[in-house]
């Protein structure tokens, strides 16, 4: 799918997404805390899944049905391998106990 040589600038644009998106969360996160005295897991889950739920409508319009299929199943494979990836390094720095606590690692 990532055509040659644009390796760099796909990883490039994938850390800028990814610092974007996670210091949105941090902020909105900690509103929550302040707010209602902690943040909803479930919330914020519905509220990724409805963001990554659009991207992929407008980033798929143009494509055939086999390629859409295609996009979206490596999608979900993606996230699928990544959850599992950062549970097991969560597991092992106490991650999910900071969260616990409401303190949003940085």
């Amino acid at each position: 799918m990532i055509k040659e040589g644009e390796e760099k600038l796909v990883d490039k644009q994938v850390d800028e997404y990814e610092s974007a998106l996670s210091q949105a969360i941090k902020d909105t996160t900690m509103q929550q805390v302040k707010r209602y005295g902690h943040a909803n897991a479930m919330a914020i889950s519905v509220s990724l899944a409805r963001s990554f739920a659009a991207s992929l409508a407008v980033l798929t319009s143009n494509f055939s049905e086999e390629e859409e299929k295609k996009i979206h199943n490596w999608f979900f494979e993606c996230i699928k391998e990544e959850v599992l990836h950062l549970k097991e390094e969560a597991l092992s720095t106490n991650l999910f106990e900071d969260l616990k606590d409401n303190k949003i690692p940085s």
